[in-house]
This record gives C-alpha cells, sequence and structure tokens, in this order.
C-alpha cells in the first residue's frame, strides 16, 4: 500500500489544528539511531487504504512511504484515536530496516461454527488477541491462524501451539494461554 508523505515542521497546537483542518493528519517516522521525521499524510488517502485492512491487522500491514522522491518501506508502530469518533489523530511509522522487527501479530480463529466443543454446548475463548514475535523484515506474518474445528471440551491452545517461523522468536511465555473451550 502506497501513503504520500510531505515533510512539516509544526510546533504548536494551532500548527497541528491547522493541519487537521487542512485534511492532513500528522505522523512521525522513528528510525533508531536518528533524528526523528514529522510528517503529514492526506487523511482521505489514509482512510481509504484503512477499509482495506483486515480488522486487527493494522500492525503488520506494510506500506511504502513516499517522501521527498523515495520510498521507504514502514510499518505503524503507534496510532492515536479520537475517543468519540474514532478519528485518526496521529501516526507512528517505523522503517523496515535489514534484520529483524518486533510486531504484533494477530490471532485469527478459522472453523468457530464446526468446533466440536462448541457443537457439545461450550464456549471459545480467545484468551489472546495477538502475539509479539521478532521476525526478519521480509518475513512478517500477516496473522497466526488457528483451526479450532477440532478443539475438544476443556482443550487449550497455548503459544507452544502455534505454527511459528523457524527465523521468528516469539516474545510471549510459551504457557501463555490463546484459546479455550470452557464453560
Amino acid at each position: 500500500m502506497k501513503l504520500n508523505a510531505t515533510t512539516c515542521s509544526r510546533e504548536s497546537k494551532r500548527d497541528i489544528k491547522l493541519l487537521k483542518l487542512d485534511g492532513f493528519i500528522p505522523a512521525i517516522i522513528y528510525k533508531k539511531g536518528e533524528a526523528s521525521i514529522k510528517v503529514r499524510i492526506l487523511k482521505k488517502e489514509f482512510e481509504a487504504h484503512m477499509r482495506h485492512i483486515e480488522k486487527g491487522h493494522l500492525a503488520t500491514t506494510v506500506f511504502n512511504l513516499h517522501l521527498n522522491g523515495k520510498d521507504t518501506k514502514v510499518v505503524i508502530k503507534g496510532i492515536e484515536y479520537a475517543k468519540a469518533t474514532y478519528e485518526v489523530l496521529h501516526i507512528d511509522f517505523q522503517p523496515l530496516v535489514e534484520g529483524k522487527i518486533k510486531v504484533r501479530v494477530p490471532v485469527v480463529l478459522q472453523g468457530e461454527k464446526d468446533c466440536e466443543a462448541v457443537k457439545a454446548g461450550f464456549n471459545l475463548k480467545q484468551a489472546k488477541r495477538f502475539v509479539r514475535v521478532e521476525a526478519p523484515v521480509e518475513h512478517i506474518p500477516v496473522n497466526f491462524q488457528i483451526d479450532v474445528r477440532k478443539l475438544q471440551p476443556r482443550e487449550k491452545i497455548r503459544v507452544i501451539d502455534l505454527k511459528i517461523g523457524q527465523d521468528m522468536r516469539v516474545l510471549a511465555a510459551d504457557n501463555e494461554l490463546v484459546v479455550t473451550a470452557s464453560k
């Protein structure tokens, strides 16, 4: 997904307010060991991309940020929303550089309606919706899919049961609960 960004110098709350009135979202690109870059992104363009991103997958979506004639691959490290309207107020980007990056990967359940435990009258409870991992930039997983069709009553799926790539490292305890079937 491509986003156009322009650098901007905003110092006061008034500057940020004017930026938002002009239809932009203030953002910052954080680079490790370097000064952060203040940018602005067209609100309509960002919202158009948001419509195509599955719920919970924003943290693992890679954007091509076009800034000063160069394209940089980035992920969103933080996003601030308005409490009442859920309007995007501010975005923090992290550029993808060679090496590994820490990201929150969503956990997606499949086959919930066909789950044996659900058919037996039990409820599926998802304890973790995200799992933090450290992965190479080129192998950031979109999500962890768990097929729960054969999950039995009172059976549990833990972090250690997830299918993790060999080049990834989970940043959660192996025994942390992800999904359980209980009453």
